[in-house]
């Protein structure tokens, strides 16, 4: 008998028959219950593409051409033939809070209008044409920005486009795809850059940035600004010509032009320089560990020269082999490292993938901060995720079953995710 049985025992009923693969059914089932929390995987399973991703990487694939050096592709939209509300109206009651803002701020105006002016002086945006001005055909949309700071980068001003903002029910982020995720694992990154003895890190220049948007679709792109920084005039209509920071679907056509530039490269390069780009990114961040420094001397050389193919800079390069930044021009060394004595001076630490590395020691850092905050379920995990548990390889089983087996202990603690009133004790 193939399948289960009912029979009736004193006191209750009993099911019995044969279980096929029950205890690979278990684990799989535990793994699935288990990963649900956490996005770094401990399997290595491809996940299959949804139909919308399948759409968005066929509109990637009849779409992508090169111009100027750069990857040019289109705005991937749901519907070619959506029809957006005019919501200038909009635009213009966003402009006046910022201008009221920015009068009050002169720090913030500064650094703000010479952020918007790079824009346009580095070909990532445009005065919008006095013929496409009035352009009223459903295919222009009007994006609202503000300015943000990272915490650990209180001088770095990066102004983001508010794509998610509706406006009659209708908004930019709602009518995109948003694509698949084509960024690397951040554990399997990290894990690879500690495996050798020289490590290497640089950076994509403002990646989403090189990656452009086909001209048809640069009017869903448009913002107001004042010409020069001047807040009692006027305000203008602009436009970017690429990808920007707010938009759903700017992180996967940026990585798709990333690999694309793998792939379109093959014949030209080792493979070896192949897998570097395909596998040692994490979205802007290249890090990779070689044996030797005259491997970390060619992986550079190799490295500026494919990624240049594609439109993209990389620069910002630190390593704990002396001798391969020797071999590095100041200007593309990262900017503690610049001016720096290599012969005398200790290498100084810099932040690798949200943790401190000692470049001299190379060795990782982490540095604890004291939460002020109600110690809620939530509130843990945050502070859980942030770090990274980075150990010697005969730590890996411990070091991979450890953080899941904390969340499983936080669910049995009678402690509302968002009650500030109840504490957990420590």
């Amino acid at each position: 008998m193939d399948g289960p049985t009912e029979v009736n025992v004193n006191f209750c009923r009993v099911d019995n028959g044969i279980v096929q693969n029950g205890t690979d059914n278990l684990e799989q089932q535990l793994q699935s219950f288990i990963n649900m929390d956490f996005t770094e995987r401990l399997s290595d399973q491809k996940i299959a593409m949804s139909v919308e991703d399948k759409r968005f990487m066929t509109m990637m694939e009849e779409s992508v051409t090169k111009v100027h050096g750069h990857y040019e592709t289109v705005l991937p939209l749901r519907d070619r033939a959506v029809k957006m509300p005019n919501n200038k109206v909009q635009a213009d009651m966003f402009g006046l809070r910022l201008q009221r803002k920015l009068k009050t701020n002169e720090k913030l105006a500064s650094e703000y209008t010479e952020f918007m002016e790079n824009l346009e002086k580095k070909g990532y945006a445009e005065k919008v044409p006095d013929q496409d001005v009035d352009r009223n055909d459903g295919n222009v949309w009007y994006i609202p920005h503000h300015a943000v700071y990272h915490p650990k980068k209180p001088d770095k001003i990066r102004v983001v486009f508010n794509c998610p903002i509706q406006y009659k029910g209708v908004s930019l982020n709602e009518q995109l795809l948003s694509g698949p995720d084509l960024t690397n694992r951040l554990y399997g990154v990290l894990m690879r850059w500690r495996q050798e003895n020289v490590a290497i890190m640089a950076d994509i220049e403002a990646m989403f940035y090189q990656v452009r948007v086909r001209k048809d679709d640069c009017d869903l792109l448009r913002y107001l600004w004042w010409p020069e920084g001047n807040f009692d005039g006027g305000m203008k209509e602009y436009r970017m010509l690429v990808h920007l920071f707010g938009a759903v679907s700017s992180p996967s056509c940026a990585n798709f032009a990333l690999k694309r530039t793998a792939s379109d490269n093959q014949h030209r390069f080792q493979d070896k320089v192949i897998e570097s780009v395909i596998n040692d990114f994490y979205v802007d961040d290249f890090l990779k560990s070689v044996a030797t420094d005259e491997e970390g001397i060619q992986i550079y050389r190799d490295l500026k020269e494919i990624m240049a193919s594609g439109g993209f800079k990389l620069g910002k390069w630190v390593s704990n082999s002396k001798r391969l930044l020797e071999s590095i021009p100041e200007d593309d060394r990262a900017k503690e490292l610049k001016g720096l004595d290599l012969e005398n001076d200790e290498l100084p630490k810099e932040r690798a993938l949200g943790v401190q590395w000692c470049v001299e020691k190379d060795q990782l850092e982490f540095n604890i901060t004291k939460v002020n905050e109600k110690a809620t379920r939530r509130n843990i995990l945050s502070v859980m995720s942030a770090v990274l548990f980075t150990c010697k390889e005969t730590d890996t089983d411990q070091r991979s079953t450890k953080p899941k087996t904390i969340p499983v202990c936080l669910t049995t603690t009678k402690n509302p995710t968002e009650n500030p009133q109840t504490e957990i004790s420590h």
